[in-house]
Order: structure tokens, then C-alpha cells, then sequence
């Protein structure tokens, strides 16, 4: 398991929308489990987890919870 903690502030990095982004590299292999979860109770979290070939999953609110947010994933390449 692995642990990060951050905060959102001008000068870092934002989406193309303009909301504040951090950024973490996470190496998987194909058929690894990949769990991402991330909580707040200063903001609204949004995870984005884009794979080496493109595609993207997203979550906002996991289960109707606005201060959780939550992608599980097998990952289907290695990167």
C-alpha cells in the first residue's frame, strides 16, 4: 500500500476546465489490482487515472459521497 498527501494551491498544475490538480505516477502491471481511493473534507475530490494507452477512468463522489472518491481497476497493460 501507498500513501500520498497534498493540497491544492495556486501554482500548481490545473485541468483544462481550470480547477487545481496534483499529479501522481503510479507503475502497474497488466492484471494487477489498482485500488486509488482519495477522501477530503476541504473539498469536493475528483480522481482521474489515465492509462499509458490512452484511455481514462474517473470518479467523482463514490457512492453519493461528495467528500469521497474511489477507482478500482484490474489494470489491462503494464506502464
Amino acid at each position: 500500500a501507498r500513501t500520498e498527501r497534498g493540497t491544492l494551491a495556486p501554482g500548481d498544475g490545473t485541468l483544462a476546465s481550470g480547477e487545481y490538480r496534483d499529479e501522481y505516477l503510479v507503475e502497474g502491471r497488466r492484471g494487477q489490482t489498482l485500488v486509488i481511493d482519495l477522501r477530503s473534507s476541504d473539498l469536493d475530490p475528483y480522481l482521474i487515472l489515465a492509462m499509458p494507452g490512452g484511455e481514462q477512468l474517473d470518479n467523482d463522489d463514490h457512492e453519493g459521497d461528495r467528500t469521497h472518491a474511489q477507482i478500482a481497476t484490474t489494470l489491462a497493460e503494464t506502464g
